[in-house]
């Protein structure tokens, strides 16, 4: 029997936001329709039973493209303010199919959040492990820059993005 080979990404970030309000970004659903994706990209559904055991689904669009792009998960985790984990995993289909190859569709992995105070900022630390593929990971090191500007404007101002686009 072979063991598995498995990927992981770490890394952490500051913003100027008090810990309660950056925890509260990731469990409000309308503060996932506001930030939630990558630059150039909408999040236009999103359905979020937060609670351990809860399960959560999100679909991103861009504008380029009206076909969505699906994750879903469970809540594995939720510590307000200090750690939220959840699965992680992509849908097969739709715009999700041009990035199949760093997707990974179908493929469950884990995110774990961890928040702490810095002064009046809050230190956000992510590990999103469980890919198969150095490339897999790396790809979504990317992703998950892209969001947390999204984050960090919507944290200043309130809303970063429109909401769905028909």
């Amino acid at each position: 029997m072979s063991e598995r080979s498995t990927h992981a990404l770490e890394f952490t970030r500051v913003f100027d936001a008090p810990r309660s309000d950056v925890f509260e970004a990731f469990v409000e659903r309308d503060a996932i329709l506001a930030w939630w994706a990558p630059k150039g990209w909408y999040t236009t559904h999103a359905e979020m039973d937060v609670r351990a055991g809860g399960r959560y689904r999100f679909g991103m669009r861009s504008d380029h493209d009206p076909a969505l792009m699906y994750i879903h998960g469970e809540y594995l985790v939720i510590d307000r303010p200090h750690e939220l984990k959840f699965t992680y995993v992509w849908e097969p289909g739709g715009a999700g199919e041009r990035w199949r190859e760093y997707a990974l569709p179908g493929v469950v992995t884990i995110v774990t959040l961890r928040f702490r105070d810095v002064g009046k900022a809050t230190e956000l630390f992510i590990r999103h492990e469980g890919f198969p593929t150095e490339p897999g990971a790396e790809q979504h090191r990317y992703g998950w820059a892209s969001n947390w500007d999204c984050l960090a404007e919507y944290l200043i101002h309130g809303t970063v993005k429109p909401h769905a686009r028909s």
